[in-house]
């Protein structure tokens, strides 16, 4: 789903879906919302293997590691595989693992650049004399035997 009715949190629309659609006890209703990155399940009383901590994480850490990137079918995808080897009794793979590559900054810092800012103002002075003189001792070169 891309959003939720106002007022309702994915757990409460899964529960309401469950006895709206008036599925068995053996079935399964899982809700993936995109605009919060975050999904729920509600299980009948017969389906093994999932408790209340492992549909918690099913929501919001394997849906939402990929959901947070906008890669919605991957996440949905996670969830599916995960929800099937937990209910095929194959064990819980558990959640995504958390790692990110490493968001601090490339930057130099300012101390750094001012450091060697000297330096730099030095080429750009030299580049520029030489994009100046360097013509004009070409054109004082053709012209002097005139």
């Amino acid at each position: 789903m891309r959003t939720l009715p106002y007022g309702e949190d994915a757990s409460e629309f899964a529960k309401n879906l469950f006895s709206k659609w008036e599925l068995k006890e053996n079935e399964v209703v899982v809700v993936l919302v995109n605009k919060i990155a975050k999904g729920s399940l509600f299980a009948g009383s017969q389906v093994k293997g999932l408790n209340d901590s492992t549909i918690k994480s099913i929501g919001e850490e394997t849906f939402s590691f990929k959901a947070k990137d906008e890669q919605y079918s991957s996440a949905a995808i996670d969830v599916s595989n995960r929800l099937a080897s937990i209910l095929t009794n194959k064990g819980d793979p558990g959640p995504p693992s958390l790692s990110r590559g490493n968001d601090t900054s490339n930057f130099k810092s300012a101390k750094v650049t001012e450091e060697k800012r000297s330096k730099y103002v030095a080429i750009i002075i030299i580049l520029l004399v030489i994009a100046f003189v360097v013509p004009m001792v070409q054109f004082f070169y053709y012209v002097k035997d005139e």
